[in-house]
């Protein structure tokens, strides 16, 4: 199933928008799944929204880029990770 003429005719597996579109549910549920766990956050909001953001940024890049189930684990564990830090 493709989807045709989608931003100057370029075509786009549907695969793909359904990864891109579930992962940034993911990124949501992470951020309700840290209001859950961590009382008060202590940081600055822009750093907040920008991890989350780095978070979306890196591991959709490592999926589109080389689609290589591990290396996309290792950037998610360890951006994850980096949001817990902050």
């Amino acid at each position: 199933m493709r989807v045709d003429e989608l931003g100057g005719g370029a075509v786009v597996d549907l695969f793909v928008v359904v990864y891109l579109v579930y992962n940034f549910v993911v990124v949501l549920s992470v951020e309700r799944m840290m209001g859950v766990f961590f009382e008060k956050r202590r940081t600055h909001i822009v750093l907040f929204v920008l991890s989350f953001l780095l978070y979306y940024a890196l591991s959709s890049i490592a999926f589109l880029m080389w689609n290589i189930p591990i290396i996309s684990a290792v950037i998610a564990v360890s951006t994850l990770f980096a949001i817990t830090l902050s």
